[in-house]
């Protein structure tokens, strides 16, 4: 998915998405660019956690986080854990922790709900990276419902804004 965005966010102008024979063909006014996929029973399915820990925080406060630890987050593929963001939840306090080995980055906030056990978890910088994209466009009123298991983590959001009013009777109802 992300080699797809990488190429659409390059392209100036209008794209054209076509998919054929596990395929996707990009075409736009610069060229054609195409991109072969597999069978989707051969790719992992992502099973949902059984009873995750629930954490909900505004999405501001987590957009300050990230604004406040992503910069120092290490690029150093060698020192993997060092690449990501530290979270620490403890009763109703958070904290949010980076480094690169240099230097130190450690934002702290309050939680509206208790946690009886510690939660400790590292998420990867470049997925919070999106993440902040996403965040620094929306992030006023909504609130991100984090699910955490062993394995896996989920973020969930949804966007507080007024969608345009696009519905006309002089747009076609199905599109073939």
């Amino acid at each position: 998915m992300s080699l797809t965005f990488s190429i659409i966010s390059n392209v100036r102008g209008e794209i054209t998405l076509e998919v054929e024979n596990q395929a996707c063909i990009i075409t736009h006014n610069s060229g054609k660019c195409r991109l072969i996929g597999g069978k989707s029973d051969e790719f992992q399915h992502f099973q949902k956690a059984e009873n995750p820990t629930e954490i909900n925080l505004s999405a501001k406060k987590l957009q300050a986080a990230l604004e406040g630890t992503l910069y120092c987050a290490s690029s150093d593929e060698t020192k993997l854990v060092l690449t990501g963001v530290n979270f620490k939840i403890d009763t109703n306090k958070w904290q949010a922790a980076s480094t690169n080995s240099h230097k130190l980055a450690l934002v702290t906030g309050t939680l509206d709900s208790e946690y009886s056990d510690p939660i400790n978890f590292t998420v990867p910088g470049k997925s919070l990276g999106e993440l902040n994209k996403i965040l620094s466009q929306s992030a006023d009123k909504s609130v991100c419902n984090i699910l955490l298991s062993d394995r896996t983590i989920e973020l969930a959001f949804l966007i507080q804004s007024s969608f345009p009013d696009f519905w006309r009777e002089n747009i076609p109802k199905s599109i073939a």
